[in-house]
């Protein structure tokens, strides 16, 4: 048989349900179908205060809420953080208490509240703040005051927020409603969201390869209480989701920093196939370390080769300037800044040719130009571009001209 209570049992604890209102300044009603059955306006009098109690004025307030009452207590929220505390007390009785706000309201938020709930009374009426926690104790104490038993554990832990499957509106408000029951169950936490700037600055270490320096803001942000949000209520979910996204974003950062996009986009791959592969808090931390220091090695690598790439084009660029001067592997090291034997294995490294067989080509071709365009002797081109006598010019453009100076002029002169 299903429990209910009568109206003269809820009149019969009003003294008690009234200190309650007194100690703890937050407006109560209690509600049997659709009647009102205590209002906390009672206590001084209903004629005066009519004007000033919303669920008088708008008897669709109540009608909204009947939906989001539950087991344990719910926290139902409106704009500009104002908040109710729900709870069915046995099937016929609902207990509300509010409105709230998170912040003491201004006069406009103030306003606009009474403008939704037809209010009149805009010289005398105020919001009284609360947090969820509070508002959530308090349900309890008025439960155990109504019913003579405990609802069970406290729970501003883990406060329900409206029933997800029954809110009204469009997908817009809905969403809306929801953000804002978000922000009003995490008023009373002492941690703050990461920061934007120092999300973007944690991105930065991965785009430059600097992991000293994303070491010193993982500290920052524990040293200040930072958190990234709840994504989930089980901690296992939470680190989970956190893993997840952590790994994504390094990715893309990743591919910012010059790694190329294909390599970053498998190495997420196969960091989200390790994250999907295990269940416990400890291994998804590890994966999301491994992760960012595989990305950072990734980017240190491509940096580093770039920065070898520099090297090798100065390189190039002293020896285009100096075809026609003596010049010698020291001080091509000197002009680099490399040590002579470094720099003719990094040469060879990413030009696949010797320091030495590049110089001869790049002077070959300058002589090419030279016999072509030019009426300069072959003993005088040999000895301008530092070939040292004509059999050795002779010999080495033959080697990569396949012909002697002699017959690639004959071919191709260009002089009128």
């Amino acid at each position: 048989m299903e429990q209910k209570f009568t109206i003269s049992e809820i009149r019969e604890k009003k003294n008690l349900i009234d200190s309650l209102c007194h100690i703890s300044r937050c407006p109560i009603h209690i509600f049997q179908e659709s009647q009102m059955v205590y209002s906390s306006a009672d206590i001084a009098g209903i004629d005066k205060y009519k004007s000033e109690d919303p669920f008088i004025c708008d008897p669709a307030l109540i009608q909204s809420m009947r939906g989001s009452a539950m087991t344990p207590p719910a926290i139902v929220s409106e704009t500009d953080g104002i908040f109710y505390g729900v709870l069915h007390c046995f099937t016929n009785t609902l207990c509300v208490i509010g409105p709230l706000a998170v912040k003491k309201p201004d006069i406009r938020q103030t306003h606009s509240y009474m403008r939704r709930h037809q209010m009149k009374d805009f010289q005398n009426y105020f919001i009284h703040t609360g947090q969820t926690a509070q508002t959530l104790a308090i349900l309890q104490l008025l439960n155990f005051i109504l019913t003579g038993h405990n609802s069970g554990a406290a729970p501003a832990a883990n406060p329900r927020l409206f029933n997800f499957d029954q809110l009204p509106g469009t997908p817009q408000e809905q969403q809306d409603f929801l953000l804002q029951s978000y922000k009003l169950s995490h008023n009373d936490d002492d941690t703050d969201h990461v920061p934007y700037k120092m999300e973007e600055l944690m991105m930065s270490c991965i785009r430059e390869g600097d992991y000293d320096k994303l070491k010193r803001m993982f500290t920052t942000a524990s040293n200040n209480n930072y958190s990234s949000g709840t994504m989930a209520h089980s901690p296992l979910k939470q680190t989970e989701y956190g893993a997840v996204i952590g790994v994504s974003l390094m990715s893309r950062a990743a591919i910012a920093g010059g790694v190329n996009p294909y390599d970053a986009y498998d190495m997420n791959d196969l960091y989200l196939q390790k994250i999907a592969s295990v269940s416990s808090e400890k291994e998804y931390n590890k994966i999301f370390e491994d992760s960012f220091l595989g990305y950072i090695n990734a980017v240190r690598k491509v940096k580093a080769q770039q920065s070898q790439s520099a090297h090798i084009e100065k390189c190039k660029t002293y020896i285009s300037r100096h075809l026609n001067k003596p010049f010698t592997r020291e001080d091509l090291a000197e002009y680099t800044d490399l040590s002579p034997t470094y720099l003719s294995h990094l040469f060879v490294q990413h030009e696949h040719q010797t320091l030495k067989s590049y110089i001869l080509k790049e002077r070959v071709a300058a002589a090419m130009n030279m016999l072509k365009f030019s009426d300069y002797s072959i003993s005088q081109i040999a000895e301008y571009l530092c070939f040292g006598t004509q059999s050795r010019f002779g010999a080495t453009f033959k080697k990569f001209a396949g012909m002697s100076p002699g017959e690639y002029r004959r071919q191709n002169q260009h002089l009128t």
